[in-house]
């Protein structure tokens, strides 16, 4: 059993890791893995984080708890063949439909925490709020890279947030 943490952003040496386990990777894409963690030759190695755009630590939180629902089989490991056709339909969703690049297959959506929290019985703290935050923060980080980080927001509800204060560029 192996649960390694990939924090920086799909960086893919796995130097540490023997010949007959290592992953294949195919244009900055691992391929054949479960829920974008779990390897499907070796369904005892984990990657935790392994993302190309999303939110890292909410990612890291969901496949964590899944992670350890799997090793202390609270749930049962689906069979090779489910998590084949998981694989093949999130390379179809996040690649083949959208005409992407391979590299895209490692991009998380709300969908996909909404789905590994509904297989390992979590429920997501705040998510409606925790959406929307991240959508405007995003929006910002479309609008201007540089002021984006600048913004201040307050938790009113599990539901909504208030803005504290955000650079003018954002308020057009």
């Amino acid at each position: 059993m192996l649960v390694t943490s990939c924090t920086s952003s799909l960086l893919h040496e796995f130097s540490f890791l023997s010949e007959r386990c290592h992953p294949v990777i195919k244009e900055d894409h691992v391929t054949n893995i479960y829920r974008m963690m779990v390897d499907i030759a070796h369904p005892s190695l984990y990657y935790i984080g392994l993302y190309k755009l999303g939110s890292p630590f909410r990612e890291f939180c969901v496949q964590a708890d899944l992670a350890a629902a799997l090793i202390a089989e609270k749930i049962p490991t689906p069979s090779r063949e489910e998590m084949e056709k998981d694989y093949q339909d999130t390379c179809k969703k996040n690649v083949t439909y959208r005409g992407l690049k391979p590299k895209n297959f490692h991009t998380v959506s709300w969908n996909y925490y909404d789905t590994v929290c509904k297989q390992t019985g979590q429920q997501q703290p705040d998510s409606i709020m925790a959406k929307k935050l991240y959508n405007r923060f995003l929006g910002n980080f479309y609008k201007d890279f540089f002021q984006f980080k600048r913004g201040i927001y307050k938790r009113l509800d599990s539901e909504n947030f208030e803005v504290v204060y955000e650079p003018e560029v954002f308020s057009t």
